[in-house]
């Protein structure tokens, strides 16, 4: 301990002392609310409260937590035609207004095999199907807003000139 008071001893005094000679200007200064210690509060109280900005952003946030998601449905499609993703899928948000589609996976219906490779043609951006039958696809659906939904969707792919497949 006597080695470090030797060393050390002179910067920490002289720290105690700045310490000692700004707290005591702190609070006793001619401030309104009191030094330092009064113009601290005075600033924490400034932050913390409401301000125009923040409750336009809390108001935002409400309406889009209770803004509905889109709404998605597939429709019926014939083997051996070519389709865009968005003639497969029908999706709306809750406007009426039109909600972008992204494909996450193709299935056959019991979602055991993969599809998407034999049906999707990347150079085209289309999707054909060989064989009749249901498929499952994924699917992640935004809105221009920002609200999105996903989840898997069976698809009824018929035989040219056949009924709906079951």
């Amino acid at each position: 301990m006597r080695t470090v008071m030797q060393q050390y001893g002179t910067a920490m005094i002289a720290m105690i002392a700045a310490g000692a000679v700004l707290l005591v200007l702190g609070m006793t200064a001619g401030a309104p609310n009191g030094g330092i210690i009064g113009e601290l509060g005075e600033a924490i109280v400034c932050l913390t409260a409401e301000s125009p900005r923040w409750e336009k952003a809390t108001q935002a946030m409400a309406a889009a937590k209770t803004r509905g998601v889109p709404e998605v449905r597939a429709n019926s499609l014939v083997c051996g035609v070519s389709y865009l993703l968005e003639d497969m899928i029908a999706a709306k948000d809750c406007d009426g207004g039109r909600a972008e589609v992204r494909m996450l996976a193709l299935c056959e219906r019991d979602g055991q095999r993969s599809v998407q490779e034999e049906v999707y043609d990347p150079v085209t951006d289309r999707y054909c199907f060989v064989r009749p039958g249901i498929y499952r696809m994924q699917v992640a659906v935004a809105d221009a807003q920002g609200a999105t939904t996903s989840g898997w969707l069976y698809v009824s792919v018929n035989a040219k000139g056949n009924e709906a497949v079951e």
